[in-house]
C-alpha cells in the first residue's frame, strides 16, 4: 500500500536549484525497512526497476525528468507481489495542490501567476514515497 506520495517542500528540496529526485522507502507492517524489493517505475516512455535497500534500509532513488508512477513488483528472488500504483508523481509540472502543500505558491492564484511568469522550479521538484507492506 502506498502510504506516502508527497513532494518535498521547497526548503527539503533545496529551492528551484535543488534536486528532482524520487526517494522510495519500503517498510513492513511495522514500518521496519525492507530491503531487497523491486520497485517498478514508469514513465510514458518506458520502465525500469530499483531494489529498496540500495540507498540505505529499505531505500532507493530514481532521478526525475518528468511524470512517473512507482508500484512494487516482486523481491529479488523472484516472488511476485503487487501493490497500489502511486498517483502521478511530477518534477516539471506537479499540480498546484502540491506546490501549495510545498510552500513553492501559496495559494492557486499564486501558482497561476508564477506558472505565467516562469517563476516556478520546472524540472527541481523531488517526491517521498513509502510502500507499506500489505502484500
Amino acid at each position: 500500500m502506498v502510504t506516502v506520495a508527497r513532494m518535498l517542500s521547497v526548503q527539503e528540496n533545496g529551492g528551484c536549484d535543488g534536486m528532482n529526485v524520487l526517494f522510495l522507502r519500503v517498510v513492513d507492517a511495522n514500518g521496519a525497512p525492507l530491503d531487497g524489493i523491486i520497485v517498478r517505475v514508469r514513465w510514458a516512455g518506458g520502465q525500469e526497476e530499483i531494489v529498496s535497500g540500495s540507498k540505505g534500509p529499505g531505500r532507493a532513488e530514481f532521478p526525475l525528468y518528468g511524470a512517473y508512477w512507482a508500484q512494487v513488483v516482486r523481491d529479488v528472488s523472484g516472488r511476485a507481489y503487487t501493490s497500489e500504483e502511486t498517483r502521478r508523481i511530477d518534477s516539471v509540472n506537479p499540480d498546484y495542490a502540491d506546490l501549495i502543500q510545498g510552500g513553492y505558491c501559496a495559494d492557486e492564484a499564486d501558482c497561476r501567476e508564477r506558472d505565467a511568469t516562469r517563476q516556478l522550479c520546472y524540472g527541481h521538484y523531488s517526491w517521498e514515497v513509502e510502500f507499506r507492506r500489505s502484500w
